[in-house]
């Protein structure tokens, strides 16, 4: 930058704000685009920007810019300071935070990603297009993604806080279908994200074909109540719900049914969540959060008891608790990595205690926190009988309540996967509804 996030801060407030809050973020990287088995395009993305945060007798307002001209940076300052006179006040609003000790955090920087040549990740788009289209003739390789990223943070306010951070990342998916003569099978996708440059993308190709091979031969279920196995992408799907119902900005304004059962059990005694804001290597892992509050590590539920909940300085002031580091904004909040426990099942003995259930790797429709219910479309699934896994199940509606569920979980794997910001296991519940369409 040409010039500094402190001056900005500091001139804000000479200038009439009570408060200033500055981030400045910077990324670049190459996205490459599969259609139809072939690379469709190559684009090598740049972006910047500015935003500036002012708070003027409880009012706040927000400019942003990608040009750091010292003009430029005048009139955003200008322009927060008008946006703040002409907001309403927040009477829930209390401070900024006050500088503390930024955590380290390892595995989140890869050299080797900010250093790739754009023919390298054509080459990784090749290993993936050869591996699907030569693992059985009967799968094609309908769309694609492969991004990659460097990102540069920097963050200060009126108060001292200063930080900065960077990373990487890189992460890909493909979209998969199997056909043989008439039969059409459901539309698999297969996913992988990282800090690093080590996903190996022979075996996520070899296992996206095969997750479209299997589902060939779709024949309608039956309606039914049993058991649920949630695939890694809905278990993601489930717990992030589950998290965001305790999030302190959705319990201070009720919209939380957790809002008052904190000591409380509200799940099977194996469970464990944790909010780790410092995983090694995690993919939302950073340094401090978006108000510049330090990440951390917070026990969400614990054997089953709800211990806490996510704050930003906002909610934490307002329900008089402690910030987490969780701060998405100044007034929202968010989970940065959900790490769910492992369990103790290896996925054959998940399925070996199954009487009758579907097995489930997409889901397509509604998981409310506000008030826990779930609903929507079964994708990917497969039927379960007697222990086994016995032909995929054409699309059919699954029912519960992800609450209720939270206490009807009956087993979890040992092995867990990364999906984006939750690790999860394969996740056994009993108990739920699933009807024909």
């Amino acid at each position: 930058m040409e010039i500094s996030l402190e001056e900005i801060v500091n001139k804000a407030v000479r200038l009439g704000a009570d408060e200033a809050h500055a981030t400045y973020i910077e990324s670049r990287g190459y996205s490459v685009a599969i259609n139809i088995g072939e690379i469709s395009n190559v684009i090598w993305r740049h972006s910047r920007g500015l935003e500036l945060i002012v708070i003027r007798d409880k009012k706040i307002g927000v400019a942003t810019t990608n040009d750091l001209s010292t003009s430029s940076i005048d009139d955003l300052i200008k322009r927060a300071l008008n946006m703040a006179n002409s907001s309403p006040k927040n009477p829930w609003w209390s401070r900024l935070p006050e500088p503390k000790p930024y955590p380290e955090v390892s595995g989140t920087y890869d050299k080797r990603i900010e250093e790739l040549r754009p023919e390298e990740i054509i080459e990784i788009a090749g290993t993936a297009m050869k591996e699907i289209s030569s693992y059985d003739k009967r799968v094609s390789l309908r769309s694609g993604v492969i991004n990659s990223s460097i990102s540069k943070r920097i963050i200060a306010n009126s108060n001292g806080v200063y930080g900065e951070d960077k990373g990487t990342s890189i992460s890909m998916a493909f979209v998969v279908l199997a056909k043989e003569k008439e039969k059409v099978g459901s539309f698999a996708i297969g996913h992988r994200e990282s800090r690093n440059l080590d996903i190996d993308i022979q075996e996520l190709s070899r296992e996206v074909a095969e997750k479209a091979l299997t589902s060939l031969n779709a024949r309608p279920v039956k309606s039914f109540k049993g058991s649920l196995i949630m695939g890694y992408d809905v278990a993601m799907q489930f717990f992030a719900t589950v998290v965001a119902a305790m999030c302190g900005d959705n319990i201070w304004k009720g919209r939380s049914p957790l809002a008052n059962k904190k000591g409380e059990v509200i799940a099977v005694e194996n469970l464990t969540i944790i909010d780790d804001g410092i995983m090694p290597a995690g993919y939302s892992s950073s340094k401090f959060d978006a108000e510049g509050s330090p990440r951390r590590r917070t026990v969400l539920i614990e054997r089953g008891e709800l211990k806490n909940f996510l704050h930003n300085t906002y909610t934490a002031n307002i329900l008089n608790e402690e910030a987490t580091g969780n701060a998405s904004s100044l007034l929202s909040v968010g989970p940065s990595n959900i790490d769910i426990k492992p369990g103790d099942y290896t996925f054959e003995e998940l399925i070996e205690d199954v009487k009758e259930g579907i097995l489930v790797e997409r889901f397509s429709g509604h998981m409310r926190f506000e008030d826990g219910l779930l609903s929507g479309v079964a994708k990917q699934a497969f039927k379960i009988e007697n222990g086994k896994i016995t032909y995929p199940v054409k699309e059919c509606m699954i029912f519960g309540n992800v609450y209720q569920m939270l206490k009807q979980i009956s087993g979890m794997t040992k092995e867990r996967r990364n999906c984006y910001f939750v690790v999860t296991p394969i996740v056994r519940v009993g108990n739920i509804t699933v009807v024909s369409k």
